[in-house]
Parts: structure tokens; C-alpha cells; sequence
């Protein structure tokens, strides 16, 4: 079998500048909280921060419905076949793709930003009865049409250094485009109010493309005018990323469809909704992105027939690996969501019914997240067999049934928030469920008799954990009567933290968990 390079370091380093770039993150969303805070107490205030947050959702759904993963699933497989073949032709590609989409991206933010009046009620129909939102939502979103043209450029520079697995650059960029958010809120937001925050997202996205551009450069790209709409490759492109544009189509459909139900709820519920998703991704972007991203490359070098061995045994191994990480984070994340939520954002305007709202509206979106780990592993095997069709008719599946519960939940059960959290979990866990069942038809066989176990034993280690965690917390009420300090929340967090992990790490290895034995290995190798 042929030695391929450790996907490991690669995954520990997407990891680790995702963790920092959450950490910059959080501290975006507590100096904005903080400033800001979620809720409103009187009836028809403005929640600025329903207006900022709602400002992304138009930028957002044209960028990530024709760039974002229509490039990275498409524009990855055909440039790395390429380049090993003819490199004078995969760089002729890549200057008529930038081409292409950067002229596409600019027509269609050119035409929203001349609509945005029209459109913004549509995604944002709780405004309507409130001016001064609505006025506010509409000039951030025209400011933030910028991003979209500038990421595009972005999105095709950490595509081509994901083909080389260069990765260092690629992971600073998110860092840099937080940095930039948070020097328009230190700076621009005491001049302009919130619409500072919006210009300070622009600048982030410039900050974005500019730390790749060197490392792109190395690559050997050079750029060239070139645009020929009747290119062979690009065309095939084109038709390969459709199904991928339903499915993203789909998901930001779902998106605006749980902004819109949102604007409608009580002032603050955009945000404490979007803060609430960007807590319980931690994780994931810790653990489920890196790798995936990092083991793209290598499903696409093993999609050939005669590796698919290789390719079935190293699909599993990263499911189980997923999984290891990933149950005590939502084990932990459940038990302590008011700790973190206070730990995070408690601070200035950031009242305790807010805390309350995010809190329980976070611990009912991490009860999915399992799932929600598994599906960009999973999603990326469909994509290296060059399949976009099967996950986009399990995505439109999953994104029916959430618009569905979303609506019969929030409205019909009076639910609010937590029918919205409910919905997105129960979506979730129907896309993972579906993309599993749909391996075997594309030759893709799990060892299931080693996942079982697997998961066996970690289910087992994750409640004692849970079980410690619980009773650490308890433990803290003796210690200290009211947690009314950031440095108390802190360290009853920390602890449970530390306790959880501890508990988790002494039971698997009790347990002879082959994921640890695994990590312990690569670990002493490093």
C-alpha cells in the first residue's frame, strides 16, 4: 500500500487557527453584546444587532450559494487531475475560472445592491413595522455586498493552495478577516454606530484575500485575462457545481427562512439565534472542518476503483476519530451552556435573560452535534467519487423537513427560538443519517463491526464524563454562594472542563479505545 502523508498535522493546524480565529470571534460578538446587548424590553425598539446580524444574510446567500462550496467541491478535483497532467492548462482554468466569477459575482451584488430596498423586507419581514431597522438593515447590506466580490477572489486562493495541501496561509486568513471586524468595532462603531461594524467586515474580507495572495504566488499561479466562456473544463465545471448550487440553495434558503421567522419574535432573537449557532460550531470547526478539509485532497488522490480499499478503511477511521472528539464536546457544551454562554458574552448590555435565551437555545442545537460533524466528512466522500447530485437530494431533504418544523414549531406550538433550535437538530440528524445510508450504492463499505464498538465505548465514557461534569458543577455551589464574577464563572467552567476531560480520557483508556491508542501514537511519532 502506498505511504501517504499524515493528514494529521494538517487537520491540528486548520484546528488550531480556527480556534483562534474563534477566539477572535467571541470576542467580536462580546464587545458587540456588550455594546449593543440582544434583547429589548419595550416592544418596537430597534436590537441594532438584529439589523447587523440580518445585513449578512443577502451577501451571504449569493456568496455561499455560487462560490463556497461550488469552487472548493468542483474547481479542487479538476485543477489537482490537471496539474498532474498538463500545468499550462490547469493555470489557463484557474485564470478564466477568477474571470468568470468575479464578473458573475459583481453583476449580481451590482443588482442588490440596487434592490436591497425591495429585498431586504422579504428576509426581514418583522421590520416592516419598524422603520429605523429596517433603514439600518438595508444600508449595511448594501455596504456588505462588497464581501461577496472580494471573498470570490478569496474562495479561488484557498482553493488552489488546498490542492498544493499548503495550509498555513489558508488558515490565517479567517484570523485576519475577524481582525479586521474587530478594528471597525474598537474604531469605526464610537464614530458611525453599528454601521462601523459593517465597514469593519469589509475590511476583514480584504484582510482575507491579501495574507493568501503571497502563498498563492508561490504556487507558480500568474494572473492572466483570460475569460472563454466556451472552455471544455470550465463548462464541465459548471454543469458538475449545479446540483452543489441546489443544495447550498437549499441550506440558505433554510437560512433566510429562519432569519425571516426570527424578525418576527421578540427584538434580539436574530441575534441570540446566530450567537447561539456560532458557540455550539465551535467544535466543529475545531475538530469536523479541519479534517475534512485536510482529507479532501487525499479522498480525491484514492477515489480511483483499485484504491478503494484504502479509501473505505481510511473513511472509517475518521468517522470513529470524529466521533471520540466530538461526543464529550457535546456532552460538555449541554451541561455547561449557561457558563459558557455568560463565560463568553457576559458582559455590558448582555443581560441574564439574555444569557437565559442563548443558553437554552444553544444546548438545543448541540444535542445534533454529532451530526453535524459527521456530514462535512461524509459530504466530502460523495464529492471525491465527483458525485454533488446524491448529498444535494439529502440536503434538500433535511432542508425541507427544517423549514417545515421551523415554521410548525415557532408558530404552531408557540416554541419561538427553541422550535427554530429544535427544527435545526432534527435537520441535522436526517442529513447524517441519509449520507451514511447512501454509501453502500457508491461502492463505500464501513466497517461497522469496529464502528459499533467504537462508539460503544465512547458512549459509555461520554456519560461518565457527563456524570462528573454534573457533579463538579454541584460541587461549585458550595464554594461559592452567587457565580456573579467573570473570574468565578471562569473557574466553575474550567473546572468541570478539566474534570470532564480527565473522566473521559481515564474511561476510554480503561475501555482500550483504539482512537486513543491512535492519537497517542501519532502523537509519540511527532
Amino acid at each position: 500500500m502506498e505511504k501517504r502523508p499524515s493528514i494529521i498535522p494538517a487537520s491540528a493546524l486548520i484546528g488550531a487557527s480556527y480556534f483562534l480565529s474563534k477566539v477572535l470571534g467571541l470576542l467580536k460578538g462580546r464587545l458587540l453584546l456588550g455594546i449593543y446587548g440582544a434583547t429589548r424590553a419595550v416592544e418596537g425598539t430597534v436590537s441594532e444587532l438584529d439589523t447587523f446580524n440580518a445585513a449578512f444574510k443577502i451577501p451571504d446567500f449569493i456568496y455561499q450559494l455560487l462560490i463556497l462550496g461550488t469552487v472548493s467541491s468542483v474547481f479542487i478535483p479538476t485543477f489537482t487531475y490537471l496539474r498532474l497532467k498538463d500545468s499550462a492548462k490547469a493555470w489557463k482554468l484557474t485564470n478564466n475560472v477568477l474571470n468568470a466569477a468575479v464578473l458573475f459575482m459583481g453583476g449580481l451584488s451590482f443588482f442588490a445592491f440596487v434592490f436591497a430596498g425591495k429585498i431586504v423586507p422579504i428576509i426581514a419581514p418583522g421590520f416592516h413595522n419598524n422603520p429605523e431597522a429596517l433603514t439600518l438593515t438595508v444600508l449595511q447590506t448594501r455596504i456588505l455586498l462588497l464581501n461577496p466580490i472580494i471573498f470570490t477572489l478569496s474562495s479561488i486562493a484557498s482553493s488552489l493552495l488546498n490542492s498544493f495541501k499548503k495550509f498555513l496561509a489558508y488558515s490565517l486568513a479567517p484570523l485576519a478577516y475577524n481582525a479586521g471586524i474587530i478594528i471597525g468595532i474598537l474604531f469605526f462603531v464610537p464614530r458611525w454606530g453599528i454601521i462601523g461594524a459593517s465597514w469593519g467586515a469589509v475590511l476583514g474580507a480584504f484582510f482575507h484575500l491579501l495574507i493568501q495572495l503571497p502563498s498563492v504566488f508561490r504556487t507558480g499561479f500568474r494572473y492572466k485575462p483570460i475569460l472563454d466562456l466556451k472552455d471544455l473544463e470550465l463548462i464541465k465545471m459548471a454543469k458538475q457545481a449545479i446540483p452543489r448550487i441546489v443544495a447550498i440553495g437549499g441550506s440558505q434558503i433554510n437560512i433566510l427562512v429562519e432569519t425571516a421567522i426570527a424578525s418576527t419574535l421578540a427584538a434580539g432573537s436574530i441575534t441570540i439565534f446566530t450567537y447561539a449557532q456560532d458557540l455550539q460550531m465551535i467544535p466543529l470547526g475545531l475538530i469536523s472542518l479541519p479534517l475534512a478539509i485536510a482529507i479532501f485532497a487525499v479522498f480525491v488522490e484514492l477515489s480511483e476503483p483499485e484504491k478503494q480499499a484504502e479509501f473505505n478503511m481510511l473513511l472509517s477511521k475518521r468517522m470513529r476519530l470524529v466521533m471520540y472528539l466530538v461526543m464529550p464536546c457535546m456532552a460538555g457544551l449541554v451541561l455547561l451552556r449557561a457558563e459558557v454562554v455568560r463565560l463568553v458574552y457576559g458582559t455590558g448590555k448582555f443581560s441574564w435573560t439574555d444569557t437565559v435565551l442563548m443558553a437554552n437555545t444553544l444546548g438545543i442545537m448541540t444535542i445534533s452535534l454529532f451530526a453535524q460533524a459527521l456530514i462535512p466528512l461524509l459530504t466530502r466522500v460523495y464529492y471525491a467519487k465527483q458525485n454533488t447530485k446524491t448529498p444535494v437530494s439529502f440536503s434538500m431533504i433535511s432542508v425541507a423537513l427544517n423549514i417545515v418544523l421551523s415554521f410548525s414549531l415557532a408558530y404552531l406550538l408557540d416554541w419561538g427560538l427553541f422550535g427554530l433550535a429544535l427544527a435545526f437538530s432534527c435537520s441535522s440528524i436526517l442529513n447524517m443519517i441519509l449520507l451514511i445510508w447512501g454509501l453502500p450504492k457508491h461502492n463505500i463499505k464501513l466497517k461497522s463491526d469496529e464502528l459499533i464498538i467504537s462508539l460503544v465505548k465512547i458512549g459509555f465514557a461520554t456519560l461518565f464524563a457527563a456524570a462528573m461534569i454534573q457533579i463538579s458543577k454541584w460541587s461549585f455551589n458550595f464554594v461559592y454562594a452567587d457565580l456573579d464574577t467573570f473570574w468565578k464563572v471562569a473557574s466553575k467552567t474550567g473546572t468541570a472542563i478539566l474534570v470532564g476531560a480527565l473522566s473521559y480520557l481515564l474511561m476510554t483508556g480503561l475501555l482500550k479505545s483504539r482512537e486513543l491508542a491512535e492519537i497517542l501514537e501519532r502523537w509519540k511519532k511527532n
